[in-house]
């Protein structure tokens, strides 16, 4: 895609550029960010503006280039848009404007398969704000496939499609580049008997036209199984938690004096740690995971006695979150409970305090606690340990 003024009157994006135009290459790899984002962005401005400094031209005959003052993100949302807008007449000439406006619409996006996670979601809030529902009113899910399952889905249809001519081969399979590597494609392989695998490198056009059908095999669920559109999560979820009372941000039911120290907090205070609404992808291979610190003060008369803490994890299902777990709305909100005996907290853990003045004369412990909430597709699992010890778990389904 490039920013550059056509002469020849160029739509300047995909193969359709005029000559001498700047052209933004490799769009999607300017999305990955790296430990050097703040100084190779500096830089990287710093270079174009001095580029541009020794561009011979009158600066008040051309605007300034587009490029200069947009996000690697709004470049990648200004291609992709033209690839819908594209998109949009192609089914209105083809098929009329119904389909986009009546029937529901599915849409599919291929990625490479090392994309970390941060890439992927990045990628995904761009592709839903371009696929938009003014523009397809009628869209439904949204489909992520890797490029090398895709391959691998279009090669192993074409097998199974072919099987009685190719059960006369049965010791040769041929597979498109470096796909021939793919862990599903090759037992899939082993699946249909085939013991010898011979390697093609086809045309970038038929590895095109592959990775499409493959992506499409995959949403039709024609071979593996159920199909998988993007898990949004419907829960806000959080853990709640005490924090020093300030009058000017907590409400007055919400004080507690801490019998341990005397000090006053404000209870049920609740900290935010997945949003709804965030996007989970099939093939992610670890869990986001959010931690929480939690200090513990107790008396040596709460360890003798047994005394049992608790700490509240929350899912809230509301659109708007809210502050405290006082005033959560009950429709739909799910509570649960990682209670521990504060005498299971080791000794090693305990800092004891003295507190000695005039009018207080005061002893107690306190510990830090570690609250981790894990996050897959299946399932939240949250911990909360002191130190090396894990003094609660639960689990909780992921919807």
């Amino acid at each position: 895609m490039s920013y550059s003024p056509s002469i020849r009157g160029c739509q300047q994006w995909g193969d359709d550029i005029d000559d001498d135009s700047r052209v933004m290459k490799w769009l999607r790899a300017n999305l990955e960010p790296t430990d050097r984002d703040v100084t190779t962005k500096t830089t990287s401005f710093a270079k174009l503006l001095w580029e541009a400094t020794k561009i011979e031209r009158d600066p008040l005959d051309e605007p300034t280039p587009g490029y200069l003052i947009r996000s690697p993100d709004e470049i990648v949302g200004d291609y992709l848009y033209h690839i819908a807008e594209k998109l949009y007449e192609e089914i209105v000439v083809q098929a009329g404007r119904h389909i986009p406006e009546q029937i529901p619409t599915d849409f599919v996006f291929t990625y490479p398969p090392q994309w970390s996670r941060l890439l992927k979601q990045r990628y995904f809030q761009i592709v839903q704000s371009v696929f938009n529902t003014d523009l397809f009113p009628r869209r439904r899910d949204f489909y992520f496939v890797t490029e090398s399952e895709a391959n691998a889905l279009a090669g192993v249809m074409s097998a199974e499609m072919n099987l009685g001519y190719l059960s006369q081969l049965r010791s040769t399979i041929f597979l498109s580049g470096t796909f021939s590597a793919n862990a599903y494609v090759n037992q899939r392989i082993r699946q249909l008997g085939f013991s010898r695998r011979i390697v093609v490198y086809n045309s970038l056009e038929d590895a095109m036209v592959s990775k499409t059908r493959g992506a499409i095999i995959h949403t039709l669920s024609l071979i593996t199984g159920e199909p998988r559109p993007i898990l949004r999560t419907s829960f806000h979820y959080g853990v709640a938690s005490c924090a020093a009372y300030d009058t000017t941000k907590h409400a007055t039911e919400d004080a507690k004096v801490n019998p341990a120290d005397g000090a006053k907090l404000a209870v049920n205070q609740i900290t935010w740690l997945f949003d709804k609404g965030e996007v989970l992808f099939m093939d992610d291979k670890e869990a986001r995971k959010k931690t929480v610190i939690l200090l513990r003060k107790f008396r040596q008369q709460d360890i003798v006695t047994g005394t049992i803490s608790r700490v509240t994890f929350l899912a809230c299902p509301a659109g708007k979150k809210p502050c405290t777990l006082r005033d959560p709305p009950s429709d739909g909100t799910q509570l649960v409970y990682l209670d521990y005996g504060l005498s299971d907290i080791p000794e090693s853990q305990r800092e004891k305090v003295e507190i000695k003045r005039r009018f207080l004369n005061k002893t107690f412990f306190k510990s830090v606690l570690t609250l981790e909430a894990s996050m897959d597709i299946s399932n939240i699992v949250i911990t909360l340990r002191c130190g090396g010890t894990l003094l609660a778990e639960r689990t909780m389904a992921t919807a």
